[in-house]
This record gives C-alpha cells, sequence and structure tokens, in this order.
C-alpha cells in the first residue's frame, strides 16, 4: 500500500471538490489513537466513538516527505478495556492523537479529511 498524507488549510473546499467529482462519503468518524513504545515501527490502539471494538495496528512506514510505503497489520479486538489495560501494563504509552476524521471513496482509493487535535488539518490518500 502507498500513502500520501498532506497538511491543508480548507476542508471545505476539498469536500466541494470530493463531491464534483462523485467521491461518496462513507461517514464522518472521532479517532483517539494511543501510541505504544515498541523497538521498530509504530503501534497503536485506535478508538473509535461508538463502535465496540478497537483496532490494533503495527505498521512500518518509511520517514520521508512524499509518497510512502506503508505496511500494516490490523488486528479488531472484541473486549478493548481488557487490551487497552493489558498493553499499558506491558509496553510504554507515548502519545494520544484525537482526530476527526471523514472518509470518502473514489475508484476504489479511500479519502480521508482528518482534523487532528492540536496538529492542524490533513488530507490522505
Amino acid at each position: 500500500m502507498v500513502e500520501i498524507k498532506a497538511r491543508v488549510s480548507d476542508h471545505e473546499l476539498l469536500r466541494k471538490k470530493l463531491s464534483d467529482i462523485g467521491a461518496e462519503h462513507v461517514g464522518t468518524f472521532r479517532q483517539s489513537d494511543l501510541y505504544f513504545k515498541v523497538p521498530e515501527g509504530r503501534l497503536k490502539l485506535r478508538e473509535v466513538e461508538a463502535k465496540s471494538t478497537v483496532e490494533l495496528i503495527y505498521y512500518n512506514r518509511e520517514d520521508i516527505a512524499g509518497p510512502k510505503s506503508d505496511d500494516a497489520f490490523i488486528l479488531r479486538v472484541q473486549e478493548p478495556g481488557e487490551l487497552k489495560n493489558i498493553l499499558k501494563k506491558i509496553l510504554t504509552p507515548l502519545i494520544v492523537i484525537d482526530k476527526v476524521r471523514e472518509i470518502y471513496v473514489y475508484c476504489g482509493i479511500q479519502i480521508h479529511l482528518d482534523s487532528v487535535e492540536k496538529l492542524g488539518k490533513f488530507i490522505e490518500f
């Protein structure tokens, strides 16, 4: 998978352009990502408001500007409280990133408009 992410100033303009080309709006979701310290790559526990499951996501991504290769492994878990407690006991939590993510799909490509608390607005393909 290849990922492209960029900081943007205006989601409203992007929403209009996505609508103009016929992109499908899948939904808008509040997400909280708890990152943990790991020897290699990145590990986060993603909670999505109003969902009973969480996702444990491990990925190893190049730290370069521009398009990046992104190998991700996702485990969906039914018992989020128990998993979160176990992870906090065995790993060091680093940071929590809270965001509102709007998801669109166009020609099989997933497009995210992210409003990330304390960091700003982004678009991701």
